[in-house]
């Protein structure tokens, strides 16, 4: 499946909206020490013949940090965000793996990496979103970063956390405790003149009310994370609604992992089923299932409302082949 993509189309109209906006999201794309990057330009020639006014990059855009430790794989890497910021503003989440190091032992620490996103948000029309909000004339985006130690458990929680030492990877207390901290950037980065979106890595609790009320006035929410449940393309044309395979927490059978899905508040979240399914810090025993799993990205076309739609959101799905 190094060649095959899954492209989900989907239209929406937004109120007050005074022309069309495409936007295409990609996340996951879990660049690795093996990975190479000629599978990555194949996508992002894809995405220049789509044509977007934005393009999402939703996090996991790196696997670990050894991926640009040496300097051709950093340079590689970079000269591919750059070569997307030649098609449109690209805006650039962080979630955990952007921001962690595998040891030899196999054992994973946190390594921010300041230097390199500094670079890269310093290229041409490259804004890489780490709690920080990009905005022109027509949109307002904000990108939200999740903590590290929401995504696992053995990470140590902040001194004054009020949340259980006891808990879970993704546990919902410690998102709340999170977003209340950050509270003001959501309300900052939101503009309601504009057309708003969130780039939220994890769906995993955005049903959840508290979380949900947070994000009430955004248009759209973009996530990923979820790397489609790792549907095999067979169910997941079968198969209909939000249910996957198996999560990245090894969870069977995940409620939210594909597709869209809406908040208790009425927002749409948009999950992005990601480039790579199973990375290269993932167990080895799994690593076969890649050569099954296709890459996907969304194109999202934003319409004024004047343009009504009879739904909400009209979806479709299309598969490509990349030369």
């Amino acid at each position: 499946m190094e060649h095959i993509i899954k492209v989900n189309h989907t239209v929406t109209p937004i109120q007050d909206l005074k022309s069309k906006i495409r936007i295409i999201t990609i996340s996951d794309i879990h660049y690795g020490q093996k990975m190479s990057i000629k599978k990555i330009n194949r996508v992002f020639k894809l995405v220049d013949e789509l044509n977007p006014d934005y393009i999402c990059l939703l996090g996991d855009n790196i696997d670990t940090t050894n991926a640009i430790s040496s300097f051709k794989k950093r340079k590689d890497f970079l000269d591919t965000l750059k070569r997307s910021g030649q098609i449109a503003p690209t805006l650039i989440g962080l979630a955990d793996h952007d921001m962690r190091y595998c040891h030899f032992d196999g054992h994973i620490s946190v390594d921010v990496q300041n230097d390199f996103w500094d670079e890269v948000d310093d290229c041409d029309n490259l804004h890489v979103l780490d709690n920080t909000g990009y905005e022109d004339e027509k949109t307002c985006f904000f990108g939200y970063t999740l903590p590290n130690y929401y995504y696992h458990a053995e990470y140590s929680l902040p001194k004054n956390s009020c949340c259980s030492t006891t808990r879970k990877d993704e546990d919902v207390d410690t998102l709340v405790e999170d977003m209340e901290f950050h509270k003001h950037l959501f309300k900052l980065y939101r503009n309601p003149g504009k057309y708003n979106a969130i780039l939220f890595h994890s769906p995993q609790n955005l049903c959840d009310v508290r979380v949900a009320s947070y994000l009430r006035g955004f248009d759209h929410i973009y996530s990923g994370h979820m790397h489609e449940g790792c549907m095999p393309p067979i169910l997941d044309e079968v198969v209909r609604g939000n249910i996957g395979l198996i999560s990245p927490q090894r969870e069977l059978f995940p409620k939210i992992a594909r597709g869209i899905i809406k908040t208790s508040f009425g927002t749409i979240c948009i999950i992005n089923g990601g480039i790579t399914k199973i990375h290269e810090s993932a167990n080895p025993i799994f690593q076969p299932m890649n050569h099954f799993l296709p890459m996907h990205i969304d194109v999202i076309d934003v319409m004024p409302s004047e343009q009504e739609l009879q739904k909400e959101y009209i979806r479709t799905s299309k598969y490509r082949y990349l030369k």
